[in-house]
């Protein structure tokens, strides 16, 4: 989120770039009941870096909108807006901004950063397709993070606990294997 210093007069203070509800308000109507800061929607624009990188696959979608608080072990922004109960963030983007998501569908980030809240890096796909998409992305690699190729020597693939298919590397996981070895040595 903005601070209210940097956003002009003249648009909604929460940064969503629409009108005032009225032109003594300084909310739009979606926003209106902000006050006090509780308002979950508040407290959601908050947490969301509207200056992250531009995706160096998509520069053409412009900046990432990042999430910066908690996220889910593989990389979901999380959203507390009522207790005990969490939303992903791209979803509550999405639909605050440009509408409900299609019934039978799912949201494929086009920019590949899963805790990007930008809603035009966001596209309404069946599931498959969704899954395709992070499939090629994934064999587009050439390296592992670590700089290791992924040849066919020092590369196996795997799915992972949450159902996403990943290759890895055969250097970085006989270095964690080694360290693990070590650590828990008698």
């Amino acid at each position: 989120m903005q601070p209210h210093s940097t956003i002009p007069l003249g648009l909604c203070q929460c940064g969503c770039g629409q009108s005032p509800k009225q032109r003594t308000s300084r909310f739009c109507h979606n926003h209106h009941r902000i006050g006090t800061g509780t308002d979950p929607i508040w407290r959601f624009w908050q947490y969301v870096d509207r200056e992250g990188p531009v995706p160096k696959n998509r520069p053409d979608l412009g900046p990432c909108w990042l999430w910066t608080k908690g996220q889910s072990p593989d990389g979901y922004g999380r959203f507390a807006a009522i207790r005990d109960h969490l939303w992903l963030t791209h979803r509550i983007s999405y639909t605050l901004l440009i509408g409900p998501i299609p019934h039978g569908l799912t949201l494929d980030h086009l920019c590949r950063v899963r805790h990007c809240c930008n809603p035009q890096h966001l596209e309404p796909v069946p599931s498959l397709v969704n899954v395709r998409r992070g499939r090629r992305w994934e064999s587009e690699k050439t390296h592992c993070p670590q700089g290791h190729p992924y040849d066919e020597g020092n590369t196996y693939a795997s799915i992972d606990r949450y159902g996403h298919y990943k290759r890895n590397c055969r250097q970085c996981a006989a270095k964690s294997q080694r360290a693990w070895r070590e650590k828990h040595r008698l």
